[in-house]
């Protein structure tokens, strides 16, 4: 076992310098083997090294190469799990300080003991190896070596607790201790080949993950470009070309028409001002560089500021709005990024209700969150477009009931903007027969908690 220890060692180190890997997690594997080499020979030098080095300090560096081994198995898609390594920590500590303590315990008392911890130290390394989410086939498969050379362990401390004999490791032979070295040269060679083909497997899924996130990236570019391209240069042209008449023709136009251009440079510009917003804000959404800064605020003040800013467009369409929702109803998320949310949420209702409409703005209170629904009376949405209308690829866009246009971005800023404040948004509709958009949002700061990957 030595020796096939040392030709793992010097197999890794070749794979680090070939392959330039120095991650903490191939590291800390290198340092495994490096501890089991060494408590290997301190147990097999046992007739000429004292007995306390021998058993006691040979028995902690080989444990401890097991629990480090099984933490790295754990860990080999790079992800640091704490909760763990203190699973795996805490039975070494007590395996440490029992074999570090001077007692008087029968030595078959130490074997059940040690068969004990080291049962429980590969079967949780097995356990979890199996029952990670988006497992792959190379870290299962070992979760069930884990396993098996967990049961190993269990049928030896069984076996010793039946005897009651006299027990030291690598003097007596008994069968079991043979099943543990046929696992154990299992673990020795196969492990270490399959940490490796761990490792060059997570490597391949990160440069598909890679390829994938290029990909996306590509296409947000050439949607950004495109909303330039066409939808900032329509509204821009109108500007221009109405400019344009009221400078050279202002003397000659009645005023009755002059005042209908200047209501369409008005709408024009506002509609220019709110798509380069709603770009500028999706741009630092999906750089990262917006910071949220969520508090506690009331949502109906939020709610009615948003309805406020629509007036024209609400009394224009002799639309009625309909706000249910108590004053005492609050939230905590970053109050600029929901403004922006609902800005736009109220505004697509406005846009999709025909004349003599109606909009209805409600807020109830759900145990840990509160859920917003706008509800209106419009043009509906077709069954197969709400399966990808908040995502980037959607390509959706739909006229307004008086012709307005739109560059499809409100609700992809609304979805993100609502999952960075770790909220949910969704829709109920049908074609001709209304929308219902929910919002839901958490009621407190909410704790951070260890998330398994």
């Amino acid at each position: 076992m030595c020796i096939s220890l040392t030709y793992v060692i010097i197999l890794c180190l070749f794979y680090m310098f070939f392959t330039g890997k120095k991650n903490w997690v191939f590291s800390t594997f290198v340092l495994s083997k490096i501890f089991y080499s060494l408590g290997l020979l301190a147990l097999a030098f046992r007739f000429t090294i004292p007995e306390f080095i021998s058993q006691n300090i040979g028995g902690i560096l080989l444990f401890l190469g097991i629990s480090l081994e099984v933490f790295c198995f754990i860990s080999s898609d790079n992800q640091f799990r704490k909760r763990e390594l203190k699973a795996l920590a805490i039975p070494f500590a007590i395996f440490f300080m029992f074999n570090l303590i001077p007692q008087q315990t029968p030595d078959y008392v130490k074997g059940i003991f040690s068969a004990v911890l080291g049962t429980y130290t590969l079967g949780f390394g097995g356990i979890v190896l199996l029952l990670a989410k988006n497992n792959s086939k190379f870290r299962a498969v070992f979760g069930f070596i884990f396993l098996l050379f967990a049961l190993g362990w269990a049928i030896h401390g069984i076996h010793l607790f039946y005897l009651q004999e006299e027990f030291r490791f690598m003097v007596n032979e008994y069968f079991t201790l043979n099943i543990i070295f046929v696992l154990g040269e299992m673990d020795i060679i196969v492990g270490s080949f399959g940490f490796l083909l761990i490792l060059k497997e997570v490597d391949e899924l990160k440069i598909a993950k890679d390829k994938l996130e290029l990909k996306k990236l590509i296409h947000q570019k050439n949607k950004f470009f495109s909303i330039i391209a066409h939808d900032l240069r329509g509204p821009i042209g109108t500007l221009t070309q109405l400019g344009q008449n009221l400078l050279k023709k202002h003397e000659k136009i009645s005023p009755k028409f002059r005042e209908e251009i200047i209501s369409s440079i008005y709408l024009s510009a506002q509609k220019t001002f709110t798509l380069l917003d709603n770009l500028l804000q999706w741009a630092r959404s999906e750089s990262g560089t917006i910071e949220i800064k969520p508090v506690l605020f009331q949502l109906r003040d939020l709610i009615e500021q948003s309805v406020d800013l629509f007036k024209d467009k609400i009394e224009e369409k002799n639309l009625e709005v309909k706000i249910d929702m108590e004053y005492n109803l609050k939230c905590f998320a970053d109050y600029k990024m929901m403004s922006v949310v609902f800005n736009n949420l109220i505004s697509n209702a406005i846009k999709y209700t025909p004349d003599g409409g109606f909009i209805g703005i409600s807020g109830v209170d759900q145990d840990s969150q509160i859920q917003i629904a706008i509800k209106d009376s419009g043009i509906g949405i077709d069954t197969k477009v709400q399966q990808t209308i908040f995502e980037i690829d959607s390509d959706y866009l739909m006229k307004g009931t008086n012709n307005e246009g739109g560059s499809g971005l409100g609700l992809k800023l609304c979805k993100g903007f609502v999952t960075k404040n770790s909220g949910k948004i969704s829709l109920e509709s049908e074609l001709n027969n209304g929308s219902i958009f929910y919002v839901s949002l958490p009621k407190k700061q909410e704790k951070k908690t260890l998330i398994d990957a």
